[in-house]
């Protein structure tokens, strides 16, 4: 998520204190929180505040690298002195977690971790090294979720959405407010970004945002429309969307580009002045 981190933190004014705190030292940080709370962004706030701007920034994705690449990419960049960035470190093996560990001993980098898991309990479990555990855990940050900072909803949303609709409708926002935000930031992102392409620019409306969205709270449009009228509302933003490429168009809805040029002959669809690709429109 490249945006802002007085944004994505909102009224989090801890966590802005503690990072102005700990990035211009050495101490090793583990930042703890859910998918999608911004855990990478905190990461790269600190190495960007800290004396080894200069160096690399180095990200590893330890739930999908293979232990053997990934100790390659370590080992080639650790001269450098910079900043290692172990993501969801909890997925470490046991014999990489020694490896690590060996680099925290022998080498002059900053290293920063973060995890969605509870690495205490896998350290009493037996899956995480206790040697290791303690050399990352110096200081934590923790990241609450989006379901914890009702207050940061509509500030993030307007965020996204900034510059590309001019506003958010009320009813839209009270949906927003209501949802639960499993995917934290990450998904209110995404969210608005699919409310920008079924839009009309203008105004972010509930029937813009997902489904996921829609369904948490019951929303009765005025005046109540056909089932039909609805669909065809739908088909014609998404062809509007993808400039009338049916291919696109129909991998949206859900639909064979057939059933999609059954449904634009059906509703007698066509486009408007300043809609491209028109004329293809029934070409298959």
């Amino acid at each position: 998520m490249d945006i802002s981190p007085s944004i994505i933190w909102g009224k989090l004014d801890g966590i802005h204190r503690i990072i102005e705190k700990t990035a211009p030292t050495d101490i090793p940080i583990l930042i703890e929180g859910e998918t999608g709370t911004g855990k990478g962004l905190v990461a790269k706030v600190i190495h960007a505040l800290s004396s080894r701007c200069g160096q690399p920034f180095i990200p590893i994705n330890c739930a999908t690298i293979p232990d053997k690449r990934m100790e390659v990419g370590v080992f080639n960049q650790i001269a450098q002195g910079g900043t290692i960035f172990l993501d969801e470190v909890g997925d470490l093996s046991l014999d990489m977690q020694v490896k690590i560990l060996s680099i925290l001993e022998e080498n002059d980098i900053r290293i920063i971790a973060a995890t969605k898991k509870d690495l205490d309990h896998a350290k009493q479990a037996g899956r995480f090294n206790p040697e290791l555990y303690y050399r990352l855990c110096v200081l934590k940050i923790k990241l609450p979720p989006l379901r914890e900072r009702k207050e940061d909803i509509i500030l993030l949303a307007e965020h996204f959405a900034d510059g590309r609709v001019k506003k958010i409708s009320i009813r839209a926002k009270r949906l927003l407010k209501s949802y639960n935000w499993p995917g934290n930031v990450r998904e209110l992102q995404n969210c608005i970004d699919h409310a920008l392409v079924l839009g009309d620019r203008k105004t972010i409306q509930p029937q813009d945002l997902p489904y996921t969205i829609r369904r948490c709270r019951k929303i009765i449009p005025a005046p109540l429309e056909s089932l039909d009228h609805k669909e065809e509302d739908y088909i014609v933003r998404v062809l509007r969307s993808t400039r009338w490429n049916q291919h696109d168009a129909a991998r949206i809805l859900g639909i064979t580009v057939q059933e999609l040029v059954d449904k634009i002959k059906k509703y007698k669809i066509r486009g408007q002045k300043g809609d491209e690709k028109t004329l293809h429109l029934y070409k298959n």
